[in-house]
């Protein structure tokens, strides 16, 4: 499911080709061919959005999809550490109530490649249950409410969404040098702040 009903034209990119390792289907099959995708990050097969024919699409990640296929033939194969694999974040009421949400990194040692993980995968790896010998990790905090742009309001300066986002993009990369191959859109996941955002329960 995408995460909004509706779409304007400008919230979607479409007609968009791909020769291979760019994306994968969810089941870490690599994708060639025509997709689109959309403001919030969402991507797609096909031009444009086809009901019960457009799938959803993920980063391709080499190394992932490696160890799945060694996995498959060593099925007996034990190993001491945990393969991380990506995850891909759905906004909630409470995630627009809060106006932010912690994103969480980790980029291999020896590639620059970086995946999206879990809160449960990162505290696997602060607890070196994922190699941390293989992989350096780092959370974010993501805003996704607010003015896009910084602006002063009552004399006083209003951080907007894509000067924020750059700035922990900027904190990220220190730890992770990558992390612009992954993070490369301050407003992803931004949510339209037209949308009206029911009061919490409590």
């Amino acid at each position: 499911m995408r995460q909004k009903i509706y779409y304007s034209k400008s919230e979607i990119t479409e007609h968009l080709y791909t020769p291979g390792q760019q994306w994968m289907t969810e089941d870490f099959t690599e994708y060639v061919g025509l997709y689109h995708r959309y403001i919030t990050g969402e991507v797609y097969t096909k031009e444009k959005w086809k009901p019960n024919q457009s799938k959803k699409l993920i980063e391709f990640v080499p190394q992932i999809t490696n160890n799945i296929i060694y996995r498959t033939n060593k099925p007996n194969l034990k190993t001491k550490y945990i393969t991380p694999t990506p995850y891909f974040i759905n906004i909630t009421t409470q995630d627009i109530q809060r106006k932010f949400i912690t994103r969480y990194f980790l980029q291999r040692t020896n590639q620059p490649v970086v995946i999206e993980i879990d809160q449960p995968q990162f505290n696997l790896w602060g607890q070196n249950k994922i190699d941390q010998s293989l992989y350096n990790g780092v959370s974010v905090n993501w805003k996704i409410i607010g003015e896009s742009n910084t602006i002063t309001r009552n004399s006083a300066t209003i951080i907007g969404v894509i000067e924020y986002n750059l700035d922990q993009i900027n904190q990220a990369k220190k730890i992770l040098p990558a992390i612009e191959t992954k993070l490369n859109n301050p407003l992803e996941l931004y949510v339209d702040t037209t949308i009206i955002v029911p009061p919490p329960i409590n």
